[in-house]
């Protein structure tokens, strides 16, 4: 089997509603979903489709993979990662490989999950949501959160970083009073506080017995993580912000994070995420990938120390999920479960996205 030809389709749609998270003190607007689409054609009529959020220099990378064998996948990931771009155009080399596994999971005629070991057909999920908005009383905070917990949903999470750590406790304390002491509560910073801050946060929530405190700080403060560590009882996450093993494992290696949460848009695809879950269980620590849950599924069901699975509801985007043919939808029992179909779930209905077609 050989490359003929790949090539990249770009969406772009208005979210329903602008929502802003901790980064930046909630400067961070999310105004726009952006998807870019990897398509993989061979010479035996199976196509491959990866995405990511964006693909630069995607035609560099193209050239290389015309007339390779695409089930040789850790041989082209090399191969495009030690070219000049392949690092700094990892969100690219993201997409193809993951492209790749859908194409070799559908050669195989299996599901992803299942070609790279099955260890189960369904993860508990947590329902991210929580995020500012303008207007968004505390009161409103709450009636998201029940109506999370209407569809069975064991687990939530809400931003913080936002605000300042007493005003965000207040919120995280209005959370909890409402859904309860067995539900999960997980909260995310995006990098947005400095240690002090962070610490301070911490104090004053401990008493919520929060599942886990996501990045919160800037994601190379290897150090602070591990004073931050020291300082709460609380566990913390973070890793979707890096780039690869090497940063991944460095942040492992740290000891300072009890959940490892790389991006399979974002890291370098599948081949990454998979080698980065080996090095957290040797480390004894749980992996919980960030985002992209169509593929996402698929990888936490096949890895042995996989935590949690990140769910966004079609109430926060429905669009999102009308534009994939096999979506992932909670389950009755508040889990979430790799569709069976062969590939990795990125295949599409091109009629719904047609309209938001950029490139």
């Amino acid at each position: 089997m050989k490359i003929t030809n790949a090539y990249v389709e770009s969406y772009r749609w208005e979210k329903p509603r602008v929502v802003t998270s901790g980064r930046g003190r909630g400067t961070q607007k999310y105004l726009y979903n952006n998807l870019s689409l990897v398509y993989i054609e061979t010479d035996e009529g199976i196509t491959g489709v990866g995405a990511g959020l964006r693909t630069p220099n995607f035609e560099t990378f193209k050239e290389l993979l015309i007339g390779e064998d695409p089930l040789c996948i850790e041989k082209i990931w090399q191969k495009l990662y030690a070219t000049r771009d392949g690092k700094k155009y990892i969100g690219t080399l993201s997409a193809i490989d993951i492209a790749l596994w859908d194409l070799k999971a559908k050669v195989a005629g299996m599901p992803l999950y299942k070609l790279l070991g099955g260890v189960r057909t369904r993860l508990e999920c947590y329902v991210a949501g929580g995020y500012y908005a303008p207007d968004k009383t505390i009161l409103d905070l709450q009636h998201e959160m029940e109506m999370y917990l209407s569809w069975n949903a064991k687990a939530v999470k809400m931003k913080v970083g936002g605000m300042s750590p007493q005003e965000d406790a207040k919120r995280v304390h209005a959370v909890r009073e409402v859904i309860g002491p067995d539900v999960k509560l997980l909260v995310d910073a995006n990098c947005a506080w400095k240690l002090n801050e962070a610490t301070e946060f911490a104090k004053r929530v401990e008493e919520d017995m929060l599942f886990w405190f996501e990045e919160p700080l800037d994601a190379l403060d290897f150090e602070g993580f591990k004073k931050l560590s020291g300082n709460t009882w609380i566990p913390l996450a973070a890793g979707e912000s890096l780039q690869g093993l090497f940063e991944e494992s460095q942040l492992i290696g740290t000891g300072a994070v009890s959940f490892i949460q790389p991006d399979a848009g974002l890291c370098g695809g599948v081949s990454q995420v998979m080698k980065i879950g080996n090095v957290a269980e040797a480390n004894h620590i749980w992996i919980a990938p960030h985002g992209l849950q169509q593929v996402h599924v698929h990888l936490n069901c096949a890895m042995n120390n996989a935590a949690i699975t990140e769910f966004y509801s079609p109430t926060f985007d429905k669009l999102a999920y009308d534009a994939y043919q096999y979506p992932v939808l909670i389950n009755e029992d508040g889990t979430v479960s790799p569709p069976e179909n062969p590939g990795a779930s990125f295949d599409i209905n091109r009629e719904v996205l047609a309209p938001y077609r950029i490139s």
